[in-house]
């Protein structure tokens, strides 16, 4: 974070947008963790929703705001989203008890790590074997044996993962749009909704993931780089991400390509 933070010498125009990025995610912390210690489920969703108006302010472009947040957001949420789902994985595997299950993962020849080898367990086709003795000793387990069949189906090839990741958009915009009606309702007219603890969940969610590819990309750098200039590179990694998947067509996951085909260059 200090990479962001770290000011020298006179406040010139550069050091003032520096000077302001610092602020604002700082702010976002705070605002962070203030929704996480309200009492009310509308307080959260105010709150966290603060968050993301102070991490992703006004353009002055002539664009719809919900338009420019949703532009703003949805790349740090879609960005490694197979990641994400493959930690979830591993944590539901190692959680069902079964001592064979992890044996079975611990001997999946790719990966460097857990989440790496749940990659390669649900997109690799030369894994299916793998599968069938998880499917086989998941038998009184359906939901997990239908997320391991889901998994495989949303990313065996490069078409199935543009497709996974193309809901995965549509779904998190309109769950945006959900969020940022509720946040309306509650300012203008005081009434909350019957389904308003799902919508504080995702939008948690969504505010964790963006505040830490944030301070990774911070971390990582080795320079001061604003907010506005990870955004910017998330968005841009994200789509040179589709143009491969594009450019890759039907081509299938394997030993030496998954990675590529998981996350892009």
């Amino acid at each position: 974070m200090a990479k962001l933070l770290t000011l020298s010498g006179p406040l010139n125009s550069h050091h003032g947008t520096v000077y302001r990025r610092k602020f604002h995610f700082s702010l976002a912390f705070w605002r962070h963790n203030t929704g996480i210690r309200a009492v009310t489920p509308e307080s959260q969703l105010l709150e966290f929703w603060s968050a993301i108006e102070v991490l992703f302010p006004p353009t002055g472009a002539n664009i719809d705001r919900i338009l420019q947040i949703i532009d703003s957001m949805v790349p740090f949420i879609v960005s490694e989203y197979a990641a994400k789902l493959a930690a979830d994985l591993y944590l539901s595997i190692k959680r069902s008890g079964f001592s064979d299950a992890m044996e079975i993962l611990n001997n999946i020849a790719e990966g460097e790590n857990p989440i790496e080898k749940c990659l390669a367990l649900f997109s690799i086709k030369a894994n299916e074997p793998l599968r069938e003795r998880f499917y086989s000793l998941y038998e009184w387990h359906p939901l997990l044996r239908n997320r391991i069949f889901y998994l495989t189906k949303g990313f065996l090839s490069a078409d199935s993962v543009f497709s996974t990741l193309e809901a995965h958009i549509k779904r998190v915009s309109w769950q945006i749009r959900r969020i940022y009606r509720a946040r309306n309702l509650i300012i203008h007219s005081g009434k909350s909704l019957p389904y308003i603890n799902m919508l504080v969940e995702n939008l948690h969610s969504y505010l964790d993931r963006v505040l830490d590819l944030l301070n990774e990309e911070i971390s990582r750098s080795n320079h001061a780089i604003t907010l506005d200039q990870i955004t910017l590179e998330i968005k841009l990694e994200v789509e040179s991400h589709f143009c491969n998947l594009k450019n890759l067509g039907k081509t299938e996951c394997t030993a030496e390509n998954y990675k590529k085909i998981l996350f892009g260059n």
